[in-house]
């Protein structure tokens, strides 16, 4: 994939590479909305499906999830919309890799 200016950096080492900046933001975001997951899963384990303060907590965390969720989509709509397949060179390089 190639990336425009506006979501990759040139990089510090070699400057004729550009680094895709708005990916990797991606990726550490994503770790965000799992965090979440896994504390609302942990704020709703073994509770009694009554009137509980941790339903309270979960729905908190879960909102937070969403938002984070959201953010992340928002990223990689802009990574993809100035991004570019180079059709012929994905070709080459997966005939290369998968007739080994």
């Amino acid at each position: 994939m190639e990336f425009g200016g506006q979501v990759a950096v040139c990089s510090s080492i070699r400057p004729q590479k550009k680094n895709a900046a708005g990916l990797e933001y991606v990726k550490s975001k994503a770790s965000h909305p799992m965090g979440t997951l896994m504390s609302t899963l942990a704020a709703l384990k073994n509770i009694p499906f009554t009137n509980n303060i941790d339903i309270h907590e979960a729905l908190w965390l879960y909102g937070e999830g969403v938002a984070e969720t959201n953010k992340v989509l928002g990223m990689m709509r802009e990574c993809l919309k100035y991004s570019h397949i180079n059709k012929e060179r994905a070709y080459k390089m997966a005939k290369k890799i998968f007739t080994r």
